[in-house]
């Protein structure tokens, strides 16, 4: 069995992922940090050079790479539900957790990173844009889903390994 995190960017996937990993005695995986490794880059020279194809048809061999392994935390990235294959395929991997925070919290998070932005809109519109066409997908791909925004990374970790149990 796997658990595979999905959800927006900023919401913790990667954080709560390496905490459950912990919890359980797994292993963890980042997908962007495979594309990443794959690409020989990060994310945003990967994009800017290469184009989102490129990091869709790489984030795509990083999750067929993950098939049939087992005992892993996986964090996706915030987009991967947007490729039509990936939900069947996260599904495929293991139990798939959507956790979910206010569009509020999402800004304030991002607000204060420096991750790059994903488009030329001020950072309130781009998060509104991305989680009304995202929103739908997630819930369609996710067999739980975690109200993780109020809540600390042990927290929400510990609700997911609760979950996992269950399972």
């Amino acid at each position: 069995m796997n658990v595979v995190l999905i959800g927006y960017r900023a919401v913790g996937k990667t954080t709560i992922g390496m905490r459950v990993a912990d919890l359980l005695g797994w292993a963890f995986v980042d997908c962007d940090a495979l594309v990443e490794s794959s690409a020989g880059c990060g994310i945003a020279e990967l994009l800017a050079a290469r184009g989102e194809a490129a990091f869709r048809a790489l984030e795509h061999e990083a999750l067929m790479g993950l098939v049939g392994r087992d005992g892993l935390v996986i964090a996706t990235g915030g987009g991967v539900v947007l490729d039509p294959r990936h939900p069947d395929v996260l599904r495929r991997l293991g139990l798939v957790l959507w956790l979910k925070a206010p569009a509020e919290v999402l800004i304030g998070r991002l607000a204060g990173s420096r991750r790059p932005r994903l488009t030329g809109l001020p950072l309130a519109e781009e998060v509104a844009l991305h989680l009304a066409h995202r929103t739908p997908l997630y819930a369609r791909t996710a067999h739980l889903t975690i109200e993780a925004g109020a809540l600390s990374v042990q927290e929400a970790a510990a609700r997911v390994v609760d979950m996992v149990r269950a399972a």
